[in-house]
């Protein structure tokens, strides 16, 4: 199935074709991966009549009007309609709804005129109208009367996919090639915003074992490994890298390269969804490791301790299903070896690195892995498959190599902010964050435009978050506030739910699952199309409970992309709880009741049992080892421990939606998944985490201000000396080739052979080479040098450079300041050395303080490194003066700062209130 978008002519009007192109990047993201057709064209001229817009799907025609309009609009069958106090035409017509009524039979006539024969025999009386206002609208349904309503639409742009969806006629099926017969008829150019892709034809004489790239960076060094490597009794390969680091170009020269993969490769990913996607990037077929490692039915129940049973899916990989073979893992940050139990079932031991490497650790298999360093892994981090540690355990060699060169793409700005995330990852410096300011990344607030921008389709936007309780109030707000749902905990029509369990799908009221069940695949997102009123409810009593156990099972109908709508059981439980997650009295209810279910559907067996005497033979032992295993089959394969367990998709904790993207991603950014605390590890995955689902915009809320002050306190100092203090910038200068030094030509009066000197003469020139100042006489005193300087307007100032007994200029002085404030102020600033420091770790600190300074009248002035941890940093205001010990940690944060000298109390007040409000 597809997306197509096709226009005429450009359009007569700006808004006209923004909001054109607004709709296609609506329609395109979401019917991305869609089981329908949806057909857009612009601008089109049909039996005389201009379209702005007209989208055909396979159960739809929607003739569309745009309107460069938003507020409050009000609706006339026959007279004008306003929004707000404007008066809204439609076209020629006195309204939009006369307008969309003669387009809507101008369509139908053109087609029953017979310019398009469609063999499914349309019913074209369902033609739909939409008017789309550009701006947000406020709108009441009941003004269109009855009759019109049933064809008759009104929205705006944020609610375009949601209104375009919800429009479709059981009395309208038409095929892809009856779509694509009607493109033919009305000859509309296919529709590129990009401009139309440039298509070369591949050469028929073309070597296809030439490489098809050229390595840029480190790829080549990469390659060069990998193809070194193959050649070894190495076990394992491990490709790390960040965004942007061209993992998938070089991914697939590895798999196709002779001498690495041998042609003979299995490539696995995290989950059915990601295996898809990597198939589609034609890579080859990919495969989910659950599908490759486990058994899709299970073999019998395991009892936890806590009394829960669990359905268990034995290990069906067997080590000539690997021999010889290269196996390729992508996304392997995503594939932990941390235990884990899906609650109802269990896969293996519970440990799925360790189960694969027990197939795989003694045969003659070799394995590629490839997946991102920086993001946030299942489990613990050091129990991730990228992470090697399994193999290291089991003492098989391995290889591992980190692309760290980002290859500029775009968005750009959204692979900065990733880059600077992973930088402090890195170095484990957690400092300071990435700015923010930027179309594609930036600090947002809080806005009622959010509930509408989530709700807009499945892969528009999405509110990520850390944690379950805050998505699943966010996720209650959008149906109340947004959608207005009369009771927003309930499963509605419209919903967006995210699948968080694989679950079968609901065929031919059978009560277990047989081999040609399909199933939802865990990581879909899908729309809710019907509802079963009925919720069905269980009451199960529990020993020492005083109340039953209850489980509530309901009914829906959704649309899956991979499977079109389908039936499903859902336990309502989990998606009303605060958490997704159920009780263990719930977990052993139902057991129970799916036991209680096994144990009825086989009573016929289990009769035929009892009737045998001898309950010591062969034979009873036997049937009774069937029975008892049919009974455990029964229980595992029962649809209500498979129901489905979603929740609402709206928003979602950054770990759920790793691994997918959006368009447009909204991120509560104040704290991580493991706390509140911000300069740590977790923090910087979760941001990053975070910012790899958005595929073209991140917006961050509470977005906090991290600097190396951000825990600093300001300790008070009885011993801090008050008085007058005299402190200026000096200035900075390195030594030059002695080749570039000796053709200098110096400036009159300069004739000393100190090389330091002659340094700092030749780095003056150079910072006054592109300024409006030149150097017009030198004077050589002790310990200092006195500059003149000329302006362009023949003013000359001097300038006195003072240096101690290593040759560094301590400090400027301007003898002239008071007469000429304003050339001043210009020459100091060309001459004044920026205050740094060599040490990274503790310039950063000082570029913080002055960071923070910049609000204020006071300035940095100079910096003395004394120790490892601590600085003397000087400030000043020219009136006002303070030097201040900055204590640096290791960490690079700054943990406290103490006055060491002021020039009077009231600056030191002034600071400590400073700190104090940060």
């Amino acid at each position: 199935m597809s997306f197509k978008a096709f226009r005429g002519q450009p359009f007569n009007h700006s808004h006209e074709n923004q909001a054109f192109n607004t709709l296609y990047d609506l329609l395109s993201a979401e019917w991305e991966d869609r089981d329908e057709d949806l057909f857009l064209f612009g601008n089109l001229f049909v039996a005389g009549k201009e379209f702005d817009a007209l989208i055909i799907k396979n159960n739809a025609f929607i003739v569309i009007d745009f309107k460069n309009f938003g507020g409050n609009v009000t609706f006339s069958e026959n007279g004008p309609w306003y929004c707000d106090d404007i008066v809204v035409k439609g076209g020629n017509s006195r309204n939009p709804f006369l307008q969309l009524r003669n387009n809507k039979f101008a369509l139908l006539d053109y087609v029953k005129s017979g310019h398009v024969d469609f063999p499914s025999k349309p019913n074209l009386g369902h033609i739909a109208g939409l008017v789309i206002f550009q701006g947000n609208i406020t709108f009441d349904e009941s003004q269109i009367p009855h009759q019109i309503k049933s064809w008759f639409h009104v929205c705006d742009l944020s609610k375009a996919i949601r209104t375009v969806d919800s429009i479709a006629s059981a009395d309208i099926n038409l095929s892809s090639r009856e779509i694509e017969l009607f493109v033919t008829k009305v000859s509309a150019p296919e529709y590129f915003p990009d401009g139309k892709p440039a298509l070369r034809e591949i050469e028929k004489d073309i070597d296809l074992h030439a490489p098809k790239f050229t390595p840029v960076g480190l790829q080549k060094q990469a390659l060069l490994r990998a193809s070194e490597w193959a050649q070894t009794e190495s076990s394992a390969f491990f490709l790390k890298g960040m965004s942007s680091t061209g993992k998938k170009t070089l991914l697939r020269e590895v798999i196709g390269h002779d001498s690495i993969s041998n042609k003979n490769t299995l490539l696995i990913a995290p989950n059915a969804r990601l295996a898809a996607k990597y198939t589609s990037l034609g890579l080859g077929e990919f495969f989910s490791i659950y599908q490759i490692l486990y058994s899709s039915k299970s073999d019998g129940m395991i009892r936890k301790s806590n009394g829960i049973e669990l359905a268990r899916h034995p290990i069906i990989l067997n080590s000539e299903d690997v021999k010889g073979k290269l196996i390729v893992v992508v996304e392997a940050h995503l594939i932990s070896n941390s235990y884990f139990d899906m609650d109802n079932a269990i896969f293996g031991s519970g440990h799925m690195v360790d189960d694969l490497l027990s197939v795989t650790e003694h045969n003659s298999c070799k394995y590629f892995i490839v997946g991102d360093p920086y993001q946030l892994s299942r489990g613990d981090l050091e129990q991730s498959l990228l992470s090697g540690q399994a193999f290291k355990d089991k003492e098989l060699p391995i290889e591992e190599f980190e692309l760290d060169q980002q290859i500029e793409s775009e968005p750009k700005e959204l692979h900065d902010f990733q880059f600077e995330l992973a930088q402090q990852m890195q170095l484990k410096q957690f400092t300071s964050l990435p700015s923010a300011d930027s179309q594609t990344v930036s600090k947002i607030d809080n806005d009622s435009s959010i509930g509408i921008d989530i709700s807009s389709g499945r892969h528009h936007a999405v509110y990520l978050t850390a944690l379950n309780n805050v998505a699943h109030k966010i996720n209650l707000a959008v149906k109340k506030k947004v959608l207005k749902q009369a009771n927003p905990l309930a499963l509605n029509v419209g919903d967006l739910v995210d699948f968080h369990t694989s679950t079968p799908v609901i065929n031919d009221g059978r009560d277990d699952l047989t081999a040609n069940t399909e199933w939802v695949h865990s990581g879909q997102i899908a729309t809710v199309t019907a509802v079963d009123d009925d919720i069905i409810t269980y009451e199960q009593p529990l020993q020492g409970r005083d109340q039953p156990v209850t489980i509530k099972l309901g009914t829906c109908t959704c649309d899956i992309p991979s499977l079109g709508k389908v039936k499903v059981y859902y336990l309502a439980d989990y998606l009303y709880a605060d958490k997704p997650e159920l009780s263990n009295d719930q977990l052993i209810a139902l057991n129970i009741i799916a036991r209680q279910y096994a144990k009825k559907a086989l009573e016929g067996i289990k009769s035929q049992l009892d009737i045998l005497d001898d309950k010591k033979s062969e034979r009873y032992k036997s049937e009774k080892k069937k029975y008892n295993d049919l009974l455990q089959n029964r229980i595992a394969n029962s649809p209500l421990l498979n129901a489905a367990r979603f929740r609402y998709a709206y928003s979602m904790t950054v770990h759920r939606a790793q691994g997918r993207q959006w368009s447009k991603v909204y991120l509560d950014s104040s704290r991580g998944p493991s706390g509140e605390a911000i300069t740590n590890d977790g923090y910087f995955r979760f941001l990053y985490t975070a910012s790899m689902c958005a595929e073209s915009t991140l917006m961050l809320l509470r977005y906090p201000k991290l600097t190396p002050l951000y825990n600093a306190q300001f300790v008070p100092n009885n011993n801090c000396a008050i008085g007058p203090i005299s402190l200026s910038r000096g200035f900075n200068y390195e030594i030059p080739e002695k080749d570039i030094l000796e053709s200098f030509e110096y400036p009159n009066g300069f004739f000393s052979e100190v090389e330091e000197l002659k340094a700092i003469c030749f780095n003056v020139s150079k910072v006054l080479e592109h300024s409006e100042w030149r150097i017009s006489e030198i004077k050589h005193h002790s310990y200092q040098e006195m500059y003149t300087f000329e302006h362009v307007s023949s003013k000359k100032l001097k300038v006195r450079f003072t240096y101690d007994k290593n040759i560094k200029v301590k400090t400027l002085v301007f003898p002239d300041a008071d007469n000429e404030a304003t050339l001043v102020s210009e020459l100091r600033a060309l001459l004044e050395a920026p205050v740094s420091l060599p040490d990274k770790r503790l310039d950063r600190a000082i570029q913080a303080i002055d960071g923070f300074l910049e609000p204020t009248e006071y300035k940095l002035v100079n910096t003395q490194k004394r120790s490892e941890w601590e600085i003397l940093a000087g400030l000043s205001n020219g009136e006002d003066s303070m030097t201040l010990k900055v204590y640096v940690g290791k960490d690079g944060m700054i943990s406290k700062i103490m006055p060491e000298k002021a020039s009077s109390e009231s600056v030191v007040k002034y600071f400590r209130e400073m700190m104090n409000e940060q």
